[in-house]
């Protein structure tokens, strides 16, 4: 009897346990609170991904035009030249050569293919120079 009355007492001495409803509530909170800044944090994180990703897009959009508008010009420069140096060279071996009617028709059938060589050239480098780079 003395030793149920003495644990008795002294339960009734003690402390009170805090509520165990209480408890869960607050880690419940907690928990719920943790969640959404996580979300929060991912969400923030997938949109500076998605811009970075555009900004870095947009970026390569930009060197491959210039590389394409640099690569067009040096090709019709380039091919301009080359065919602008063999006009030279051949109207130079022309003023060179002695008369001969033969070779003189056969000069002007030369030149006159020559010239339409020449025209279909320079049409295709402008065909080829208004493409849109985004086509190809």
């Amino acid at each position: 009897g003395k030793q149920i009355a003495s644990i008795t007492d002294k339960l009734d001495r003690a402390p009170a346990m805090p509520d165990a409803d209480q408890i869960f509530q607050g880690l419940e909170q907690r928990f719920d609170a943790l969640s959404m800044l996580l979300e929060r944090r991912q969400g923030d994180a997938i949109e500076q991904s998605n811009a970075l990703f555009h900004d870095l897009e947009r970026r390569l959009d930009e060197v491959a035009n210039r590389l394409d508008q640099r690569m067009r010009q040096d090709d019709s420069a380039g091919i301009m030249e080359a065919i602008d140096a063999r006009f030279t060279a051949l109207a130079k071996r022309i003023e060179t050569r002695a008369p001969d009617p033969a070779s003189d028709m056969a000069i002007r059938g030369l030149e006159s293919r020559l010239e339409d060589i020449s025209s279909r050239l320079e049409s295709s480098a402008q065909q080829v120079a208004g493409i849109d780079p985004a086509l190809i």
